[in-house]
């Protein structure tokens, strides 16, 4: 089982680099937003960024988090947002709590499915809280990014689903590849819209860091490089789908 407030204190106090990650992907659903015209969203799991504070406008913005921490922080946000009264925080698991939770035009549950111990459950709940208007949008890390598959050639790792020391740090219980994760959406009755890759990145995390703070790189190479998955998409730090409930 998951220890919920020892992920809270990894997350906040020992994620080098993870901002970066957090910024790509985060656009990448920002974009898929305003593409699909979204006016009522559910964000599962937002983090210390919940997605509104990113968003101008929504007819209704519910978030579902598990950590206090983190519902706090989106508590204080929310509290100053222009649309504050059409912001609605959430304080449990989603995983088969979703009998309150109903119309939205987008869902969001990025970050999350690797992490579980259960993502058939998760993605279960996804299903069943959408409707047919809905676009789901989820989002993992990549089996085969290409610094795991540089881990495998340096025999830092043995294969590109063995779990390194960071990803144990943070309680990962999967690593999908995108053969993976489309399995398992089409096995609850989704179909795939939308799929695609996110920001290259060569090394792992705490070496991307050690460029940034040794100045060997800098924010607008480290934002280049990640552009350079358009050129070898198969590659990428993440992957994504956008599903739509089939009926």
């Amino acid at each position: 089982m998951r220890d919920l407030n020892d992920y809270k204190d990894q997350y906040l106090l020992n994620n080098p680099f993870e901002p970066h990650l957090v910024k790509y992907r985060r656009n990448n659903i920002l974009k898929y937003i305003d593409n699909y015209q979204s006016e009522s969203i559910l964000e599962i799991g937002c983090g210390s960024q919940p997605l509104f504070e990113y968003l101008d406008f929504f007819k209704k913005f519910v978030v579902v988090e598990p950590i206090k921490k983190f519902t706090d922080i989106a508590l204080g946000f929310a509290k100053n947002h222009k649309l504050n009264n059409s912001i609605k925080i959430i304080n449990q698991l989603f995983e088969g709590k979703t009998e309150n939770i109903s119309d939205f035009d987008f869902i969001v549950c990025a970050g999350l499915l690797h992490e579980i111990n259960d993502p058939l459950e998760l993605v279960q709940a996804l299903y069943e809280v959408a409707d047919e208007n809905s676009i789901v949008h989820v989002n993992v890390p990549n089996a085969f990014s290409f610094h795991r598959l540089l881990g495998v050639e340096a025999g830092i790792i043995k294969d590109v689903k063995e779990k390194s020391h960071f990803q144990r740090r943070f309680q990962v219980n999967r690593i999908f590849s995108m053969d993976d994760l489309q399995e398992l959406v089409k096995s609850v009755g989704f179909e795939i819209i939308d799929s695609g890759y996110i920001a290259f990145k060569p090394f792992t995390h705490d070496q991307m860091q050690q460029l940034l703070d040794k100045n060997i790189l800098n924010e607008q190479l480290i934002d280049a490089l990640a552009e350079m998955v358009k050129y070898c998409p198969k590659y990428g730090s993440e992957i994504y789908l956008n599903l739509k409930k089939t009926i």
